[in-house]
């Protein structure tokens, strides 16, 4: 039986963009935790990048990916950050929105 709790490549071989398989080399563990592995695969071809997580329960491994446009920097970096809310989104447009008035009528 194939263990995935350190290895996504038996369950995700190859890239969904292309269809080339992926390399060990590009494969990096962005977190581990008791229960679950997230990983960060770069295909060697396109370089299209995948998040993966796998979750292991009792009543079996749960396994989700993502495609992503994140470098394995980019997603170290963002990882474990605060949640964009919907009012911080809203809060964002209304000052650019007032920006943006200011600047138009000032003229």
């Amino acid at each position: 039986m194939h263990s995935h709790e350190n290895d996504p490549m038996g369950i995700v071989g190859a890239c969904p963009t292309c269809k080339t398989a992926y390399i060990y080399q590009n494969v990096r563990i962005l977190r581990k935790a008791k229960e679950q592995t997230l990983f960060h695969l770069t295909c060697d071809k396109c370089k299209h990048s995948m998040l993966f997580s796998v979750l292991r329960q009792k009543e079996g491994v749960m396994c989700s990916g993502l495609m992503t446009d994140c470098s394995f920097e980019d997603a170290k970096l963002f990882h474990g950050k605060e949640i964009v809310s919907i009012g911080d989104v809203m809060e964002a447009h209304e000052a650019l929105d007032i920006a943006w008035s200011q600047e138009l009528f000032s003229k």
